[in-house]
């Protein structure tokens, strides 16, 4: 049996002279690595007799015992001296001020919207916004500009379609046109967002801002439109005097219409606002065009709406007991079509959410117009009705005709037959049949191909297919 007194003296000793991290870990692979002193004197248990090994495996295991407590209290004055170390090299002075975090400011642009928003509001305007993405008629024919305006070409306007019907707004006048179209008279709104034109110099960006503003009332004139501007210069540029000069100029949807020019000077090596002989312009503005408040025309009636009508077709969906000449969306749709291009003015009332036309209503109609839908419920509401109208008129428009999809001809009745033959010769390669009914697979697949009508390519890539099942079963 070996000598553990000795063992336990030369491991101590061993443990003494170890001074830093590094001796330590050496040191603790020495006595408990895979070949360490205390790891090989277990190894040596199984060979002594049984009246020593139970004795000598208890001194062994109070020996690892004693060795593991010493060497961990040697690791923790290590992590001591290492702790200390860094607390005396990086000492932090708690009475120096705390560093300072700035946070972040809203964008220049943000700023001025809102501080425009908010002199104005100052004299009872509100705010009211339009989409981004528009369509044609409010950003232009509405607005009174002409098919041959500079401004509806590819070179000042960004369009999103072939047909030059949607587009991103080049102003923000289209939501004038939308904001007297959905209510009634007084508006005195101003409408501020993001515009884009292929404007490309120092003082424009292909996405800018601008902001627009409308006020109609009764009695309201050119002095109006100035004390306004008056107003909101002084408010703007926080002066008390300033200069103001309005320039006739046109626009297509202002009669009369102007340009604004304000006073300044330089002086110190500053621009100084409101004074001197110089000149910048800072706005165009004008009174509404009579066109424009012609497109955006609400009647105090429907008599009224429809008298320069020569046709009226009036949506219902519920029985009378006089029975009207009565047409569906779509064959009412191809009627119109029809009149429009004789030049016959037509119009299409549609009922209120809650109850619809009312007997006299539809009696200034010379037709009925339905939607078919499930009997137990006739009824849409008028988003709903106006769509499919307009999308049946739209559909009329274009002859009633879709552009074929297909960019290859047809498959001939001979090559249908050949690749109905060559199906059937797979399936059977495959063992798929049915000996009891041995056409229901291959019948059930013929109608099935002589539905589809498939065109020359997906044809040809059914051939191939099945010519590579063949040749894998092969």
């Amino acid at each position: 049996m070996e000598n553990l007194i000795q063992i336990e003296s030369d491991i101590l000793n061993k443990i003494k002279n170890v001074n830093d991290r590094n001796s330590y870990d050496q040191v603790k692979t020495e006595i408990f690595g895979k070949k360490g002193i205390i790891t090989e004197l277990f190894k040596k248990i199984g060979s002594l007799d049984q009246s020593e090994r139970k004795e000598y495996a208890s001194k062994l295991n109070s020996l690892k015992e004693k060795v593991t407590e010493i060497l961990e209290t040697k690791l923790s004055g290590f992590d001591q001296l290492e702790i200390n170390k860094k607390l005396k090299n990086e000492k932090i002075d708690i009475t120096l001020p705390g560093r300072t975090y700035f946070s972040g400011k809203i964008h220049p642009v943000s700023q001025v919207i809102d501080e425009v928003t908010s002199i104005f509001s100052e004299i009872g305007f509100s705010v009211e916004e339009g989409p981004d993405v528009e369509n044609e008629y409010y950003n232009f024919s509405a607005l009174n500009t002409p098919e041959n305006h500079p401004a509806r070409d590819m070179h000042d306007t960004f369009y999103l379609d072939r047909s030059k019907e949607l587009l991103l707004r080049t102003h923000t006048s289209p939501v004038q046109i939308r904001t007297m179209l959905k209510g009634k008279p007084p508006f005195k709104i101003i409408a501020p967002g993001r515009t884009y034109r292929h404007d490309s110099d120092q003082t424009h960006s292909p996405m800018f801002h601008q902001l627009e503003g409308l006020h109609i009332d009764k009695n309201i004139n050119m002095g109006h439109l100035k004390g306004c501007l008056y107003y909101f210069v002084k408010k703007f540029f926080e002066v008390e005097k300033v200069k103001i000069r309005f320039r006739p100029s046109h626009f297509p949807f202002t009669e009369p219409s102007a340009e604004v020019d304000i006073g300044y000077k330089i002086q110190d090596g500053k621009i100084k606002i409101g004074e001197g002989d110089k000149w910048l312009e800072i706005l165009g503005c004008g009174m509404v065009h009579p066109n424009v408040l012609e497109n955006a025309k609400t009647f105090p009636s429907i008599q009224e709406a429809v008298k320069n009508s020569k046709v009226i077709y009036a949506t219902s969906a519920r029985d009378r007991t006089i029975e009207w000449p009565t047409l569906t969306a779509r064959d009412a749709a191809l009627e119109m079509q029809e009149l429009v291009l004789n030049e016959v003015q037509v119009s299409i009332l549609f009922g209120r959410e809650d109850r619809g036309l009312t007997n006299e209503e539809l009696q200034l109609a010379n037709k009925h117009l339905i939607i078919p839908a499930h009997p137990e419920y006739p009824v849409l509401n008028i988003a709903m009705s106006t769509q499919v109208v307009c999308y049946e008129l739209y559909q009329a428009a274009q002859n009633n005709s879709v552009e074929s999809w297909q960019d290859f001809p047809e498959y001939t009745s001979e090559e249908l037959n050949n690749l109905i033959e060559h199906f059937n010769e797979t399936v059977e390669a495959l063992e798929l049949v049915d000996p009891k009914n041995p056409k229901q697979i291959t019948t059930r697949m013929e109608r099935m191909f002589r539905r589809l009508y498939p065109d020359q390519m997906e044809g040809n890539f059914l051939r191939g297919f099945l010519k590579a099942v063949n040749n894998r079963i092969k």
